[in-house]
């Protein structure tokens, strides 16, 4: 069911007239490092993989594609520190 929906949300921002997504990883104790680090990070739709900088990394948990103003791409999400191994 993840790959279905990040594959949408990936056609709606395409459709859109976006050309750049983030990569949202659910940050807890299960996290990989690798899923870690790709939480956060930009990438180009035209670059889009599942598995390697899209959703699902794995199959054992959920992953997001989220579009994000400019402005915003300063904060930092506190979970992120929470739970680096």
């Amino acid at each position: 069911m993840n790959f279905v929906q990040n594959y949408a949300a990936k056609e709606s921002m395409e459709a859109a007239g976006l050309d750049e997504y983030e990569f949202i990883a659910v940050l807890d104790h299960r996290t990989t490092p690798r899923c870690q680090a790709l939480d956060g990070t930009l990438h180009l739709l035209k670059e889009y993989s599942p598995g390697t900088n899209a959703p699902p990394a794995k199959a054992t948990k959920e992953h997001a594609l989220r579009c994000k103003p400019r402005k915003e791409r300063l904060l930092t999400r506190v979970a992120g520190q929470q739970y680096q191994r």
